[in-house]
């Protein structure tokens, strides 16, 4: 079987469209494709919110063990073992719709047979609250063991069942099974429940509902009036809801009753809205001119498909706009602009409008002056002829500032050098052209040729005292001359390095060697004075297994040229390099590869030619041919340069060179050179020596003779100086005991000089004399420390040196410790052994200087005190910093250190918390009064930890409130007042206060009736029980109980007994004493007075006010057990009176709170008051409307004070008292109640009576009824 529609899902666009679906009946199709029915269809809808999807499970009941999500009644009788069936495998699951249907499907088993299985599809519709429900004339059900239900306090959706598409399909033992379900009672009085109660077995959120059900079990017809659907639902999901995913749903169901099957297809139309908003009015795309305003952003609309009526229009939003310029023109781009429209399911259009900018005006010459005159320099070149930032002229444009200029230029004749025909065109970024304009420019020179004189050169005299001073001049070869090996600075890093020149002058050999050292490096280098040109051959060779690491290389001041860079052994050749005046030209060889190995380099056929040098010129507008027809020299000598020690200095001079050249038009120049010609060869001198006593020894008198001869100098002047001091005699046939050695110098004019020793021999036989020496001196005390300042008079021999020696003793005085003066004796001797002494006292100084270093103390924080102050002396603060003192002169122990601070601003982070810095400054004297200063800082935090006081509060004021007619007032503190608070802190001016309340336990006022009583007769072995259970609706404060007891003659005591309540709510209190076995423990516990451990039977009576709340509405259960296992058997009677709490009229005491937070986090102690608010039943009961006013009874049951069908209710009272209120004086008037005088008819006559009512607080009221 199948049925004849789509079970897709389709869509529609809008939720409009949703509304017009509906759900046509499709047939049913047999195996064969032929038509067998028509199925029945219902509409569910998704339209405003998702459906809710809730697991149901079987609702188990307060008591009793049957338990089944679905109730078969009688099913029995069809061969079926179960009544009673739970979920299953996926189990069951209840879908309720905002359109008012409800579906429960999944599958069921028996709870007897197992094997028993229902494929479970029931349809529910019409939804309607409880209210409705009850007002249409229907009922509720629910579980005695919950509170009654009242359309007023519950909220339960109510459905009705449909016939049409509820059904239970067999399988398992149940197969060919199918069964269609009506709701059940017919007239509907009890539908389909949904809610907390909802499911007649308990009090859980659940579901619930009857049916009647007949078709076919197990192939044989069948029919039930009663079924039952009992389910707690619970992992209730609502997704959501999103009115884009909006649908609705068509559910159809079809049956087969031959096969006894059905079939449930679900067609859904969902809402998929992909169409996006239409433009209504959008702007065109315009073209401007680039002078004209940019038009301002449109404000448009759009048109929806779907939206609401109200919303159907919708503003464009501006996404913004792009400016198009990738060449950056002025004056000609586009401008794109972008607005958005979204509709309510995020479909969205956009639209560009674009801007069009363009410029149509060419640019305009600005004024200028046709015909200009210009300095060559301006424009040398075609090139510069036509560059427009030359001799410019201008034009404007409508909107491009910087326009582009081209120039056609023609050198025509005229000026000198020449003249230039300029032809000018302007253009705009947008590709506008100015007309042509032509420029003439005649150029004029008056700017002279560049000249550069060579640079200063030194040129020296040879033995004839001769120079060659020509520009270009004589070639030297070989080592020679002013490059003579002389005139090398030869520096090495190895002994196993050599520079050596050969004898002739013709080669210069550097060896170089790692072999004692990681790296080497061997180089001989000189200044040259003049330009130069050198070419020389040079030729090398290694031995290094790695050779390539050394490097031969020439050097022009500190660049290092390598003359090869391959890795070869061996390499030639022959370079030639010029070298400019005053560079230090050098050659060398370097290893850095650290491995042993030798290289040599060979310099040979070194050749310079050396001149003073040509200038360099040029110049603007003039060949350069022109320029060296035109050059020429002049030289001016001044006097020579030397001194000399005559009137007729001979030598070095200098020649003051002038260069100059003319231009095309003209203009010369010129620039000097400066020439030194250098004397440099030293004169050489003859020195006789002598032999005096040294009486007659003066240092400054010449003895002996002495001359000299010079290549230039012809009047040699000399000198002479001592240069040794002393010198012992070492051979006892000298002349002397001693000797001085003298070292004449002989100077030319050019200061040119050579030297010659001469010896001087003494004899001595005078003591040497002091020269200089003070009685008392100073002396630092480092310079004693070192060598205890040393020698400090100085002596003198006439014959030679002497030798001072000396012994310090200590004195008392000076500044330093420990020791500040000294007495020294000295000995002074000559070399042949005369000698004297002498007495010096020493004072010693000290200007040094301690040296310091210190350490700050740690950062800390300190705690504000009650008045928000702080003590912030360094013993607070961590103390004080620590130092490391020394000194020169003294023991760091002996210096005078003083520590002090100073104290940054405050930064504050709220009222008593804050930081600031400390800067430490640490000063050292010593007792010279030296003084060294170091500082550091350190960072004091400043901490509020002192709560707010607790603050003072003041409830509002007690207050009496009535309760209404639904036993219900208002207490909230917008009614009852609430109370004001105030505190202080020790730094904070406003901390926050937060003041709240708690409410004590009702203190019910009011005085209820006696309560309910249990009572049990029994006699009872050794853990033996009995029990009994009322039914009643309260909460009991207290606990009577009247014990009549008696024992078998054994020692047993009333205590022995265990007494267990529970309420209806699951509360539960013992009252035990002796016991074998614990009471149970989750349970309030009481105990017995020990007045009830005896052995003599009696009555014993106790009252309990009970701590623990028991109450509900149901069965209440008492269990007694004898609790001693040594029992021999017990007898009682025993009432236990449950009190019940009184109704109505309470008080309670609402205890008010405040504390207070500052701002640093502290938070007050509590403290609190109390207000009392009562609250007041003074609202009469009412009588029933079921209670009757006239009751007819046969004479002999009549009883005076009983209550025949009078009730009462009250707001809060829910057990009335009625009773008949009666005077045996009365008069039988009808306002004074019950009379034995019948009113009328004697025995068999009527008596009218009247009954009050009161409730727990003495509201009451009166009845009449005629008896």
């Amino acid at each position: 079987m199948s049925i004849d529609a789509s079970c897709d899902t389709t869509t529609v666009q809008c939720l409009a469209d949703l509304d017009a679906i509906t759900c046509d009946a499709p047939d049913l199709l047999g195996s064969e494709g032929e038509v067998i029915g028509t199925a029945s269809c219902l509409l569910v809808s998704e339209r405003d919110s998702f459906r809710e999807i809730c697991t149901a499970s079987t609702a188990n009941p307060i008591s009793g063990s049957n338990a089944g999500a679905l109730v078969m009644y009688n099913i029995q009788m069809y061969g079926v073992n179960s009544q009673y069936y739970e979920p299953t495998g996926a189990g069951l699951e209840l879908q309720r719709f905002e359109s008012g249907q409800a579906i429960l499907s999944g599958t069921v088993q028996g709870v007897e047979d197992p094997t028993e299985l229902w494929n479970v599809y029931l349809v529910y519709e019409g939804m309607t609250s409880d209210d409705a429900h009850v007002a249409n004339g229907g009922g509720l059900k629910y579980d005695a063991g919950c509170a009654p239900v009242d359309p007023s306090t519950v909220d339960w959706d109510i459905y009705y069942m449909n016939g049409d598409m509820s059904y239970l399909e067999g399988a398992g033992s149940l197969d060919n099974s199918l069964l269609s379900l009506n709701h059940a009672p017919s007239n509907q009085y009890f539908g389909f429940q949904v809610g907390d109660g909802a499911n007649d077995r308990n009090c859980n959120y659940g579901a619930g509902g009857w049916f009647s059900w007949e078709g076919s079990i197990k192939g044989e017809p069948a029919v039930g009036a009663m079924g039952d659907v009992l389910v707690d639902l619970s992992d209730c999901t609502q997704n959501d809801y999103d009115p884009c995913a909006a649908s609705v749903t068509c559910y159809c169901v079809g049956v087969d009753t031959e096969t006894n099957e059905f079939a449930v297809c679900a067609s859904t139309t969902m809402r998929l809205d992909d169409t996006p908003p239409t433009w209504s009015n959008p702007p065109a795309d315009v073209t401007i001119q680039c002078t004209d305003a940019i038009p301002a952003v449109a404000t448009f609309t759009a048109i929806d498909n779907c939206e609401p009526a109200d919303q159907e229009v919708i503003t464009a939003s501006f996404s913004g706009e792009v400016t198009l310029n990738p060449d950056e023109l002025n004056g000609c781009y586009t401008i794109e602009r972008t607005w958005t429209a979204q509709d309510a399911c995020g479909n969205d259009t956009a639209y560009t409008q674009v801007i069009t900018v363009e410029d149509t005006l060419a640019p305009v010459w600005d004024s200028y002056t046709p015909y200009v005159m210009e300095d060559c320099l301006v424009i040398l070149t075609q090139e510069e002829a036509e560059d427009p930032s030359l001799v410019s002229i201008t034009a404007s444009d409508n909107c491009d500032p910087s326009l582009d200029y081209s120039i056609e230029a023609h050198e025509i004749s005229g000026g000198c050098p020449t003249t230039w025909l300029r032809k000018w065109t302007a253009t705009d970024d947008c590709g506008n052209t100015s007309v042509e304009v032509e420029q003439y420019v005649q150029l004029y020179d008056e700017t002279p040729p560049a000249i550069t004189a060579p640079g200063t050169c030194t040129v020296y005299n040879d033995a004839n005292c001769e120079a060659n001073v020509d520009p270009v001049g004589e070639e030297i070869n070989g080592f020679a001359g002013v490059y003579a090996p002389a005139n090398w600075l030869v520096v090495t890093d190895d002994s196993d390095a050599s520079v050596d020149f050969s004898a002739d002058g013709t080669t210069l050999e550097i060896t170089g060697s790692d072999a004692g050292n990681n790296n080497s490096f061997a180089k001989a280098c000189m200044m040259t004075q003049c330009d130069i040109t050198v070419t020389f051959d040079w030729d090398y060779s290694t031995n290094d297994p790695d050779g390539f690491q050394y490097d031969p290389s020439y050097y022009l001041n500190d660049v290092r040229i390598d003359l090869m860079n391959d890795s070869s052994l061996s390499s030639s050749g022959t370079l030639t390099i010029t070298v400019a005046s005053g560079t230090l030209l050098g050659f060398g060889i370097e290893s850095t590869d650290g491995i042993f190995g030798a290289a040599n380099l060979d310099i040979s056929g070194f050749s310079v030619i050396h001149g003073t040098g040509l200038p360099t010129y040029s110049d603007h507008c003039t060949d350069q041919a022109l320029l060296d027809e035109n050059l020429e020299y002049s030289d001016e000598l001044s006097a020579v340069t030397c001194t000399g020690d005559d009137d007729t200095p001979e030598g070095s001079y200098t020649i003051t060179r002038t260069w100059s050249t003319t231009d095309f038009c003209l203009n010369g120049n010129s620039d000097t050179q400066t020439i030194y010609v250098v004397d440099t060869i030293s004169p050489v001198g003859t020195v006789l020596g002598a032999t005096i006593d040294c009486a007659a020894y003066d240092g400054n008198t010449e003895y002996g003779s002495a001359s000299g001869t010079d290549n230039c100098d012809s009047d040699v002047s000399y000198s002479w100086t001592t240069v040794t001091d002393r010198m012992d005699a070492d051979d006892e046939e000298a002349p002397g005991c001693y000797y001085y050695d003298r070292e004449y110098t002989f100077v030319d004019d050019c200061g040119n000089s050579s030297t010659e020793m001469q010896r001087v021999w003494l004899t001595d036989t005078t003591p040497p004399v002091l020269i200089s020496a003070e009685e008392n001196r100073s002396v630092t005390c480092d310079a004693y420390g070192e060598n205890q300042g040393g020698i400090l008079i100085t002596a003198s021999d006439d014959c030679g040196n002497v030798n001072i020696t000396f012994d310090d003793a200590p004195l008392s005085g000076g500044c330093v410790t420990p020791v500040g003066r000294f007495e020294r004796t000295y000995t002074i001797a000559d070399d042949c052994g005369n000698s004297i002494s002498f007495t010096q006292f020493l004072l010693l100084t000290d200007e040094v200087a301690p040296e310091l270093s210190i350490e700050c103390p740690d950062d800390i924080t300190i705690q504000s005190d009650s008045y928000c102050e702080h003590d912030r002396t360094p013993e607070a603060t961590g103390g004080y910093p620590t130092h490391i003192a020394t000194d020169n002169c003294e023991a760091s122990d002996e210096l005078y250190i003083t520590k002090t601070y100073e104290d940054g601003p405050d930064v504050t982070t709220c009222e008593g918390e804050f930081s600031f810095t400390r800067t430490w400054t640490v000063f050292v004297l010593d007792h010279c009064y030296n003084h060294a200063v170091e500082t550091c800082t350190q960072v004091i935090t400043v901490e509020d930890n002192i709560a707010p006081a607790a603050p003072g509060i003041e409830c509002p004021e007690d207050v009496t409130l009535n309760l209404d007619a639904d036993c219900y007032v208002n207490t909230m503190p917008n009614v009852t007042g609430n109370a004001s608070a105030s505190t202080l802190d020790n730094c904070d001016d406003s901390p926050q206060l937060f003041v709240g309340y708690t409410d004590s336990p009702y203190d019910y006022s009011c005085e209820s009736d006696s309560g309910n009583t249990f009572s049990v007769e029994a006699s009872l072995g050794a853990l033996e029980s009995a029990s009994a259970t009322l039914e009643d609706d309260m909460t009991a404060v207290g606990l009577s109980i009247n014990l009549d007891w008696s024992s078998a003659g054994c020692t047993e005591w009333p205590s022995d007994l265990t007494l267990e309540i529970t309420s209806p709510n699951g509360q539960c209190l013992t009252i035990s004493g002796f016991t074998d076995e614990d009471p149970n423990a989750s349970c309030g516990a009481y105990n017995w007075p020990d007045s009830w451990n005896t052995t003599t039977a009696g009555n014993f009576v106790m009252n309990f006010d009970l701590e623990d709340e028991l109450s509900g509405a149901g069965t209440w259960n008492l269990e007694v057990t004898e609790n001693w296992l040594g029992a021999c058997g017990v007898d009682f009677d025993l009432d236990a009176t449950l009190i019940r709490r009184a109704e109505g009229s309470y008080s309670f005491t609402r205890t008010w709170s405040a504390y207070a937070t500052d701002c640093a986090g502290n938070t007050s102690s509590t403290n609190s008051c109390e207000q009392t608010i009562t609250v007041l039943d003074e609202i009469n009961p009412t009588i029933d409307l079921t209670s009757p006013s006239v009751v007819s009874m046969a004479c002999d049951l009549f009883d005076e004070s009983s209550v025949y069908g009078v009730t009462a209710s009250d707001n809060c009272d829910s057990n009335v008292k009625v009773e008949v209120l009666y005077n045996e004086d009365c008069d039988g008037d009808m306002e004074h109640g019950f009379s034995n005088d019948e009113v009328s008819g004697g025995c068999a006559g009527s008596y009218i009576r009247t009954y009050i009512a009161t409730d727990d607080c003495g509201n009451s009221t009166t009845f009449e009824q005629v008896v």
